[in-house]
């Protein structure tokens, strides 16, 4: 009688994986579709790759801004002065 209990079990957990294994297929799917329409990449691996363009650029205009920025103070001393 037990080994059909655990039968019915095992069968049970079976199951319960099949749906976490169909629901995570098709929230991955759901994902890839959005990296797909948001940002033009078909895989993880593009998304990446344009991730670490995107922070470049970031650090870029940042160091630009910064620049920039120093450069008007400087003027705004000198016209104190």
């Amino acid at each position: 009688m037990k080994s059909e209990e655990n039968l019915l079990e095992l069968k049970s957990e079976i199951e319960e994986s099949k749906t976490t294994i169909s629901e995570l297929t098709g929230q991955k799917t759901a994902l890839l579709k959005r990296l797909k329409d948001d940002w033009k990449c078909k895989s993880l691996r593009e998304a990446k790759i344009k991730l670490a363009q995107m922070e470049r650029n970031v650090d870029k205009l940042d160091a630009e801004i910064k620049t920039e920025t120093e450069k008007l103070e400087e003027i705004i001393e000198n016209e104190e002065d």
